[in-house]
């Protein structure tokens, strides 16, 4: 993948990995947690390996305290607008890996997965 605003890079990485999202949503719903309190992190690392998982909306701070790269201004909105989805929406914090940068941001996984509960 080419350079790019954070936008676009976020948005073709939030199209790639909508799939998986999906299946995390879904598997974490079979497994008793509800849509309401459900949230996804993925991550692209700089090598291009994909690693996140789905976790309780409360549980994104320390998610993102973790990952290099990633300021306190970056990880407050994040959590603000996982804090303020809907509850039928799922909120999908993506974080992308480049050279020097990491891209952050949210988008709402919204539509089939919300019948799943």
């Amino acid at each position: 993948m080419g350079g790019g605003t954070d936008e676009q890079v976020l948005d073709e990485f939030f199209q790639a990995v909508t799939p998986t999202i999906e299946d995390m949503v879904t598997q974490a719903i079979r497994q008793g947690q509800r849509l309401l309190a459900l949230a996804v992190v993925v991550e692209r690392k700089f090598d291009g390996e994909v690693a996140g998982g789905s976790c309780a909306r409360g549980e994104v701070g320390g998610r993102l305290r973790g990952i290099h790269g990633v300021d306190d201004v970056a990880r407050q909105r994040i959590i603000r607008a996982v804090n303020d989805a809907p509850g039928d929406v799922v909120p999908a914090v993506l974080l992308v890996h480049g050279e020097g940068f990491i891209s952050v941001g949210i988008r709402r996984l919204t539509g089939r997965v919300a019948w799943l509960s």
